[in-house]
């Protein structure tokens, strides 16, 4: 049986419909959805989450929700009387969509007040969580205990980094990264992090049939999304059938005197050696067009340490990978989802 459960009540199915307790804001939206979703609307309006420009609405079709539901569960393995986490924002297509999920297999769904550290109120065991990359860094930086209390943790919303996934290999919670967006009503692919079947690739769900188009992007094919066919500006590396790794946007594609040059794929790069949070950015130039720049949080590195990283750098980049200038922030800029603004530095 469902039930949706905040700090101070539980609603059942039917509480949920009737009742009208007392809540606060970001609890009136996430029972309003719930509600919204009982009464069986045809199409469901969410947002994107803003990180390549301005939030846009998007139109989903509520059959197509409910199967990307079912995949989720079946893949999972996650039976009725499953206890998962609601930690996202209900305005966006992942928050939605585990309201959905819980509602589709009958879970208990504990829903917490979306935080960096969303755990750290949580006394109970939980089946099944769906967090940010921020956030579970910043909830290891609290209290890496807290996962001791999750059985499985879905990561998406933006790229899962080097040493995020190195944190997370001591953990016994079964980690993964997903793939997916507001248009294919969230993951339709995955990858195992930590543990002995972890993998470096994405595989796609069940059901998803994943190809690439003329400039190397991926597309993606199922009955019940909106078109069958998706084209994304992913471009991504086909290892076999139904597995990919992801390279990066065609969006952010920085064009340096004439070459592409893809943000992502310096970052892996550097992520090995590298160990400050940073993302790569790209300024105007009068010559080049576009000039790379590294963008670092927190304190200018030392003056020795800033000539190392350049000599590592010059030793693994192409000449127009290697960043012209590094740039610091305090903290990055963020969309309410977790994903950088590249652009603001």
């Amino acid at each position: 049986m469902f039930t949706l459960k905040f700090a101070h009540c539980t609603l059942s199915r039917a509480q949920m419909t009737a009742a009208s307790p007392v809540l606060d804001g970001w609890e009136k939206e996430v029972l309003a959805f719930a509600r919204h979703w009982d009464s069986s609307p045809r199409t469901i309006t969410v947002h994107s989450s803003g990180s390549t420009g301005t939030p846009k609405p998007i139109e989903l079709h509520t059959p197509a929700m409910r199967r990307s539901a079912e995949i989720t569960i079946a893949h999972f393995g996650l039976v009725p009387g499953t206890r998962a986490l609601l930690c996202l924002p209900i305005r966006y297509i992942a928050g939605k969509m585990m309201v959905v999920r819980a509602l589709v297999g009958q879970w208990e769904l504990v829903a917490a007040e979306p935080s960096l550290t969303p755990l750290e109120r949580i006394d109970q065991d939980l089946d099944f969580v769906a967090m940010t990359p921020l956030q579970v860094e910043r909830s290891l930086d609290a209290n890496p205990a807290c996962f001791e209390r999750v059985r499985t943790l879905i990561i998406g919303g933006a790229p899962v980094g080097h040493l995020l996934r190195k944190r997370l290999q001591p953990l016994l919670t079964a980690c993964y990264a997903t793939y997916g967006m507001t248009e294919t009503c969230t993951h339709v692919a995955v990858q195992r992090l930590n543990g002995p079947t972890q993998t470096d690739h994405f595989e796609a769900l069940p059901g998803y049939v994943l190809g690439l188009d003329n400039r190397n992007c991926l597309t993606i094919n199922f009955d019940h999304l909106v078109g069958n066919v998706i084209i994304t500006n992913d471009r991504v590396e086909m290892v076999e059938f139904g597995k990919f790794n992801w390279i990066g946007r065609t969006d952010s594609t920085i064009n340096s005197a004439g070459v592409k040059v893809y943000p992502e794929k310096i970052e892996a790069v550097i992520s090995t050696f590298f160990d400050r949070r940073f993302y790569i950015s790209s300024r105007a130039d009068d010559s080049f067009g576009e000039q790379v720049v590294l963008v670092v949080e927190g304190e200018p590195l030392s003056s020795a340490r800033h000539d190392e990283l350049y000599e590592d750098m010059r030793d693994l980049l192409s000449p127009f990978e290697v960043p012209k200038s590094i740039e610091y922030l305090p903290e990055f800029s963020r969309t309410e989802t977790g994903k950088i603004k590249r652009q603001t530095f």
